[in-house]
Formats: C-alpha cells, structure tokens, sequence
C-alpha cells in the first residue's frame, strides 16, 4: 500500500516537474486546475490523497456531483485513492475544492482560451474570475440544496423557499439577510414582539400603542395581559358585572316583596289605628323611591 501511494506521488512530482498537470479522470492536462479538499484523508496540516493531483474543474464537478442538486446525487462519494467517504449532500462548490491559482500563473497566463461553459475568449488567467462571478451558463448552488445555472438565478430565487420579496423595494433578498436589508436599505426594523416591519422612526409607537403583543395591564384587576388578549379579558369582566347584576335583580325582587307584605301589613293596621304618626309615611315613601330608583340603574 504504502510503495503504491509513494508511486503515485513520485509519478504526480514527476508531471509537475515537466509543466504539465494532468488530470487522473480524463488523462488530458488540466484545463482550470483545481484541488478537492472535501475528504477527511485532506488536511491543510499534512499531505494528502489530493495535495500532490489536480483535477480539471468540469471533472471534479462531475466527480463530486456537484452539477445535480443534492437530493439526485448518491449518497456517498468515494476518494479516488482511498476508501474515505464523504456525504455529497454536504458539498457545495464553496467546501468541495479550490481553484490552484498559483498553478494557473505558472502556465502562460496571457494565452487567449475558450470558455468551456459560455465559450466567449478571455485571457487564460482571467478565466477563474469570469467563472465565479460573470459566466452566464456556470452553476451556483443555492443555501436550499438546488442547483442552477446563473443566467436562471432569478426565476430560482423566485421560487425558492429560502429567499422573499422585501415589501418595500420587492428586491429578492435572503430571508436570513432580510433584517438587515431592511435596516440598512430602508430603515425599516422588525418588532420583536409581533414580528411586523415597522419604520424606525415610528418603532415607540407602534411598542407603546400598537403592537399586538404589548403587555397591558388590566385597570380592573391585578393581572397583565397583551394587547390581542385585552378584548377577551375585559368581555370577562363584562360577564361578571352581568352575573352581579342579576343576583341584585334577585335580592331586590326578594326586598320587594318584603315591602309589599309589610305595606299590606301597614295598611291593615293603618285601618284600625287612624292616629298612626306622620313618620311612618315618610318611611313608605322613601322606601317605594329606593325600589324605583334602583331598577332604574340595573335595568
């Protein structure tokens, strides 16, 4: 094992040492040399299966399936040269591999190339760059696992779950980057309370008057509530006004009768005692106004 891994370094020093890379997929010298630092068996600290190889972009792209979204890829990718496995859900082409710029200057840089995904003529050292930010037909990945070809970026970000419109410019923005937007771009700030956009400017009053879940205490009990819960909690009160209302209803149909049979009882014995004092008049009388006026104010 050991004699085959020193073959294979000793066979990789000698092609670097001639100037020309060549790539252990397709047997052709690298076009956009790349080194694949997604295996375990890779470190930055000591060499590896891939520090002394490199691969052309397009084959490390179609070796580590990163061209197919990651739920249509197996679901694990073998190293070439050794058993070490790697999940390919976790790849993206940020961890997968990095483009070896020190060997693309080493090569004529000024050389006149060919794009192989959009083929417009760019010179050779100019090609990495024209990749990752420009070429209309190079793939991205996007933060939901699909993949993408950049000239399509705004029909994906449309429809994919992890980016939104802002609801103020309508610019498609991360989710997880909204608030930020929003802050910076707009002034606009998120109530941690009821999750709304409010501008910045208005952010006290919308805290102390107009968000749902403001805490607000009752001014007819000891508890607290939020401001979406105030209505129910005061329709609770009303119930119990209600319910004390009616049990006075009651008691005052109890007094009332009372006084009835004690004005029957006083006319009888008004009857028989016409020398009956002027103070027991008066006392009818204010008792048959109390009644009235009671009622009035219950009903």
């Amino acid at each position: 094992m050991e004699e085959s891994v020193q073959e294979e370094c000793s066979i990789s020093t000698t092609k670097i040492s001639n100037d020309t890379l060549i790539c252990p997929i397709c047997l052709y010298e690298c076009f956009l040399p790349v080194e694949i630092i997604c295996f375990v068996c890779t470190t930055t600290q000591k060499f590896g299966c891939h520090s002394l190889h490199r691969f052309c972009l397009r084959c490390a792209i179609n070796l580590l399936q990163l061209n197919l979204p990651s739920d249509m890829r197996t679901p694990e990718i073998r190293c070439l040269f050794c058993p070490t496995i790697v999940r390919s859900e976790t790849l993206t082409f940020g961890n997968a591999f990095r483009i070896d710029y020190m060997e693309i200057s080493r090569n004529d840089g000024e050389a006149q190339v060919e794009c192989p995904f959009c083929y417009d003529q760019m010179v050779y050292t100019h090609l990495a760059r024209h990749l990752l930010q420009k070429c209309p037909f190079y793939w991205n990945d996007c933060v939901c696992g699909s993949i993408y070809i950049r000239c399509n970026e705004f029909f994906h970000r449309r429809s994919c779950p992890s980016f939104d419109a802002c609801h103020v410019c309508q610019e498609i923005i991360l989710k997880t980057e909204m608030d930020a937007h929003l802050l910076h771009d707009h002034d606009v700030r998120r109530c941690d309370g009821c999750h709304l956009y409010v501008m910045r400017s208005m952010m006290t009053n919308h805290l102390k008057h107009e968000c749902p879940k403001r805490v607000i205490a009752c001014k007819f009990c000891t508890t607290y509530t939020t401001g979406d819960k105030i209505l129910r909690h005061l329709e609770k009160h009303v119930r119990e006004c209600r319910s004390k209302a009616r049990d006075l209803g009651q008691q005052l149909d109890v007094i009332e009768k009372d006084m009835e049979t004690i004005m029957n009882e006083w006319k009888h014995l008004s009857d028989t005692q016409k020398n009956q004092s002027s103070f027991l008049r008066l006392e009818n009388n204010y008792a048959s106004s109390y009644i009235v006026r009671s009622r009035a104010w219950l009903f």
